[in-house]
């Protein structure tokens, strides 16, 4: 038998989105935006793990930025989420240039350390 055992359950945390005019007075929204407010909003509401399991989100491009990312990590959750239009500080171009040009299937892999919070983050391009 596996040590890894599949969880059994699954969370999904929905958030009423309430326009333009409302939605800066949810919580994070005025330091951090709009999708990286609610990118923490929706992790900070995850199912609480035990000491054996670990905590993650997951989620598309719409949730996907480095800023969000870290922000989530700070309360234990750890995120894959897509960039595409959230691209600061990720090496989108890079990546981009990189591949071009090569058959399908070719990936690539780069680790970094953030350079103000020294937390590892991975990009992968294919």
């Amino acid at each position: 038998m596996s040590a890894w055992q599949p969880r059994k359950s699954a969370l999904v945390v929905l958030e009423i989105q309430r326009g333009a005019k409302k939605m800066p007075d949810q919580p994070h929204h005025r330091e951090l935006g709009a999708t990286a407010s609610c990118s923490l909003r929706l992790a900070k509401a995850r199912l609480v793990c035990g000491d054996e399991q670990r905590c993650g989100i997951k989620g598309d491009s719409w949730f996907g930025s480095v800023k969000a990312c870290l922000e989530i990590l700070n309360y234990g959750v750890e995120s894959v989420v897509q960039i595409k239009t959230g691209h600061k500080m990720h090496p989108k171009k890079f990546i981009e240039e990189t591949l071009e040009g090569m058959p399908g299937g070719v990936q690539i892999i780069l680790e970094g350390i953030h350079q103000h919070t020294e937390e590892r983050l991975i990009a992968v391009g294919y």
